[in-house]
């Protein structure tokens, strides 16, 4: 037994010096360049696209390997031949041991100095996709190779994949997009299918149209099933900082960790944490689709945002670079909602400090929901604690038509204590009182970008136990009007302070295109005067024009 055994192991280790003595002598007699003719017409051949191996290839022995210098592919002939792949340098190495047993182990990829250029044409043909000719014509008429292709599991086993130095262009012709993707590198180990790979990348990412630029670096395990078309994305970790050259922002900071796992029909995300700048979300939830059908299901949790922060503000210097023939275009573009319809719509959103349009909200619960075929979205909660008081709105929106959007709300605010609230959002402190609201509203728009021109409605508004400062000085007026009289007789009109007291304020009126018509307007002030008004407020151009009438209360006397 024990001789037999011996045996055995002399026999696997003479195989074993053969191996590496046959190996040494091919690498050192066989020249690979020989070849290339050969291999770049079968890979063009095979690609149905023009290959150019420009440089040398080389064998290398331990480990052992091949060396590819200055390779480029060419996009199909309706990309006009442009270049997809110009490559510098790479480097193949394979596992020695595993050869022995005809399995093939790829130990390392290097590649240094891609520039890879994904087009997409104006007839929404790509060049990433390499269909041999006559290919659909072949499957159709050999049913055997359509089992063999469905049957066939693919199968990869990759120690280390490394990118240095890399970019990538991605450009639509139908859309308009431009994206560049430079200095990318990527650290990938222990790559199989159906098995837990890490990952590490890092490149920046840079928006030609809307001037925005990031730096990106990503960290996760990934799993990933080609056969069951399944991609998981464990342990992400996700940093940018990124910023809108446009509008010379400062960078904003982003973070994003959790478990994304995708497949062709749905997206699931789990114990998502978004580290906003200074803002915390927490989400979880699932995206689905069955043929028309759609279905959202998300749960958020934020702990404070600051929405202004991010709203591009357009300056007139940004206005006046843009050309004519972009402005054209813009007043053309149309918008399309077509992707809210048939969605089954199931949304829950915490936010505890919420700061929008410079006003403070807290504890802010949003729930929105919708059902298949419906097209009707309900808002059926959105309510927030704002200035000591409580903001309540419900509605819903109709996307029946793809191309307009119809949205009907009833919003009431209760006991908002109306100085702090205008000085947070106007810088304007000499209108006090605790307001009461309530504005039915409804919109109809083709562009979300100008909903405000498109607001129609009513509104009721009573200020109770208020004051207003250095604007309706009627009472100083009434007194200065007695004494160019010269009346003797008393009177109860004394208000030596700039400010007018009142009980209530009452103002209701109608709302057409952005523009509210205060049609009725009653002050009661504490100084026997009687003040009504009319006018207009137009929050699309931000100005206003109201009519005052003031009258002393019958027991007033001059």
């Amino acid at each position: 037994m024990l001789k037999s055994l011996k045996y055995s192991l002399l026999i696997l280790v003479v195989i074993f010096i053969l191996a590496i003595v046959g190996i040494i002598i091919a690498v050192n007699v066989i020249n690979p360049n020989k070849f290339k003719t050969k291999i770049q017409n079968k890979l063009s051949l095979k690609l149905n696209r023009q290959v150019a191996l420009n440089g040398n290839l080389a064998w290398s022995f331990i480990p052992v390997g091949i060396t590819i210098n200055d390779i480029s592919i060419n996009s199909p002939a309706n990309f006009n031949n442009a270049k997809f792949l110009d490559l510098q340098h790479a480097t193949i190495s394979l596992s020695l041991l595993p050869l022995l047993w005809k399995k093939v182990i790829v130990n390392k990829i290097i590649v240094d100095g891609a520039n890879i250029n994904l087009q997409t044409n104006s007839n929404g043909e790509n060049n990433w996709q390499f269909i041999k000719k006559n290919s659909k014509a072949n499957i159709n008429n050999n049913k055997n190779n359509l089992k063999i292709v469905t049957k066939k599991n693919p199968s990869i086993n990759i120690k280390q994949l490394k990118i240095h130095n890399s970019n990538i262009k991605i450009s639509n012709e139908k859309t308009k997009q431009n994206i560049n993707i430079s200095n990318f590198s990527l650290l990938a180990n222990n790559i199989k299918f159906k098995n837990n790979f890490s990952v590490k990348s890092s490149f920046i990412l840079q928006d030609i149209n809307k001037k925005i630029q990031a730096n990106i670096n990503l960290n996760s395990k990934i799993y990933l099933d080609p056969q069951n078309k399944n991609l998981k994305l464990q342990n992400l970790n996700l940093s940018t900082n990124w910023q809108n050259l446009l509008a010379h922002q400062t960078k904003t900071k982003l973070n994003i960790k959790g478990n994304i796992s995708a497949k062709p029909t749905n997206i699931t995300f789990n114990n998502i944490q978004i580290v906003f700048d200074d803002s915390i979300i927490s989400a979880n939830g699932y995206i689905t689709k069955q043929e028309k059908n759609k279905t959202l299901n998300m749960q958020l949790l934020v702990d404070k945002l600051n929405v202004d922060k991010y709203i591009t503000q357009t300056t007139s210097t940004t206005n006046n670079n843009i050309k004519q023939t972009d402005n054209k275009k813009q007043k053309q573009k149309q918008f399309n909602f077509t992707m809210l319809q048939n969605l089954a719509i199931d949304i829950n959103i915490k936010i505890q400090n919420l700061i929008l349009q410079k006003a403070k909200l807290q504890n802010v619960l949003i729930k929105i929901n919708s059902l298949n075929n419906e097209n009707i979205i309900n808002i059926t909660e959105l309510s927030a604690n704002l200035y000591g008081g409580k903001i309540i709105s419900g509605g819903l929106l109709d996307v029946t038509n793809a191309k307009q959007l119809d949205i009907i709300d009833k919003t009431t605010m209760q006991q908002i204590e109306l100085q702090s609230f205008l000085n947070d959002i106007a810088k304007y402190k000499d209108f006090s009182g605790n307001l009461n609201a309530i504005m039915n509203i409804s919109i109809k728009t083709t562009d979300p970008q100008k909903i405000l021109s498109f607001l129609n409605g009513d509104f009721t508004a009573d200020v109770k136990q208020g004051s207003l400062a250095g604007k309706i000085n009627a009472i100083q007026y009434l007194n200065q009007v007695k004494n160019m009289l010269k009346l003797q007789n008393n009177t109860n009109l004394n208000n030596n302070s700039n400010i007018t007291k009142f009980t209530k304020l009452h103002t209701s009126g109608k709302i057409n295109k952005g523009v509210f018509t205060v049609k009725k307007l009653n002050l009661n002030t504490q100084d026997k005067l009687n003040i009504t008004g009319n006018g207009t407020i137009n929050i699309v151009k931000q100005y206003l024009e109201m009519l005052f009438d003031i009258q002393l209360k019958k027991d007033a006397t001059v």
